[in-house]
């Protein structure tokens, strides 16, 4: 099956200002054939006196009708994905190729861990296993899932200058399904 969905995201203001009026457009171009079927109800051109003469009419109006209606869906899907950006792309607007660490000074970066199961995972996680991976690098506590139990990144920060080609990789973990270790409130832990 082939995915016919655009992967066209606006970028600029430029980009996003002309895909709205090209979605108005579109919009507006679709709505006369929308209303034909109301139009000729309007008009009373549908009579139950000749019964054969309606039918025909009501199925010579729907393919503008369809047609309309898939003209007014594609402009307000333009104008949607103008207006809305998906929050992946948002969120990848600030990522960028990794050459050195001078360049990423004060910048963030997505970083793939597997899979994050919920909040209170990625906290008994977070100090454990990614606190430390890339040195120069701080967690920002932004994580997602990317591909719902297979796939979650956490963010991270510069906070240090160096000077390496390359980020080593950090490593990887399976989550297992034994029992979770025990919690312990926010409230309890720093009441020694």
């Amino acid at each position: 099956m082939v995915n016919t969905q655009s992967d066209f995201i606006p970028e600029s203001p430029v980009e996003k200002i002309g895909m709205i009026f090209v979605g108005l457009f579109f919009f507006c171009f679709g709505l006369p054939f929308t209303m034909v079927p109301f139009m000729l109800l309007s008009d009373g051109v549908f009579d139950l006196d000749y019964l054969g003469v309606s039918i025909f009419m009501l199925a010579f109006s729907a393919p503008f009708f369809l047609a309309g209606i898939g003209m007014n869906f594609m402009g307000l899907r333009m104008i949607s994905k103008a207006i809305i950006t998906s929050e992946d792309s948002m969120l990848n607007n600030d990522t960028v190729p990794i050459s050195t660490l001078e360049e990423w000074e004060g910048m963030n970066m997505d970083v793939e861990v597997g899979p994050i199961w919920s909040h209170d995972d990625y906290l008994i996680r977070k100090d454990r296993e990614w606190a430390n991976a890339i040195p120069g690098w701080e967690l920002t506590g932004q994580w997602r899932t990317t591909v719902p139990g297979k796939m979650s990144v956490v963010g991270y920060k510069k906070i240090i200058e160096e000077s390496i080609d390359t980020l080593p990789d950090l490593p990887k973990y399976e989550h297992s399904e034994s029992e979770p270790e025990e919690k312990v409130n926010w409230w309890e832990e720093n009441s020694d």
